[in-house]
């Protein structure tokens, strides 16, 4: 039975990827390191090591440590999402829908505390998360389901009994190897790609998730 919802902060609650992406060109260009909007989609969903680490072992860079260019990445980040942060559509109406329901409801996310606080606090729906978890409190980032288990052990529910929407490929493996049923949030790209078919259901935008589907949901982790 349903017992929780647990949400990814970018590109479910609020469409921050591209903001990752020019944050990510910025600061790799101090490495001497030329991005490209395509290349930076590869580590979408990433843990912020693990995004790091990954773009060290391709172009290994000597004129900048791994901590200046983790705090170029934030300062960047929090810089756009001041500026042109929008909440996603969706997210208050499912908010109510899963309150409604008597559901815990968490944040499970990638992006370090302050980011998430900043976020929450700017769309005034901080109190409605039992739960805010940051993968920087885990040892390992996404696609590892640390911060996914972390989450569910915060709000006091077996992982099997919760509910992950996701919209990366990388957060999908840690949300669905932490065996939580999954929504993936989808691109129409990504959404007619077979790549995503290990996602329990499919949706474009928050605003299809209804209590249609909500009952499609509830009745396929009952089997």
């Amino acid at each position: 039975m349903l017992e929780a919802v647990i949400f990814d902060m970018d590109g479910v609650i609020i469409d921050s990827e591209p903001f990752w992406r020019q944050a990510d060109i910025i600061t790799y260009a101090k490495a001497g390191i030329t991005l490209t909007d395509d290349m930076c989609r590869q580590t979408t969903g990433l843990g912020t090591h693990e995004s790091i680490s990954y773009w060290y072992h391709r172009y290994p860079w000597v004129n900048i440590s791994f901590d200046e260019i983790k705090k170029s990445l934030f300062s960047n980040v929090i810089r756009l999402v001041k500026e042109h942060g929008a909440m996603n559509p969706g997210v208050t109406q499912l908010l109510d829908m899963f309150e409604d329901k008597g559901l815990k409801i968490g944040l499970a996310s990638s992006s370090p505390p302050e980011l998430l606080d900043l976020i929450v606090t700017k769309f005034g729906i901080k109190k409605r998360f039992q739960v805010i978890h940051s993968s920087d409190h885990e040892s390992h980032g996404k696609p590892h389901p640390a911060v996914y288990l972390g989450a569910a052990a915060k709000l006091g529910v077996l992982p099997s009994k919760c509910l992950a929407f996701e919209d990366s490929f990388n957060g999908m493996l840690a949300a669905k190897s932490a065996q939580m049923t999954t929504v993936a949030v989808l691109e129409d790209h990504n959404f007619l790609s077979t790549r995503f078919d290990f996602a329990d259901f499919k949706i474009r935008q928050l605003t299809e998730f209804t209590k249609e589907k909500y009952e499609e949901v509830v009745k396929s982790m009952k089997k």
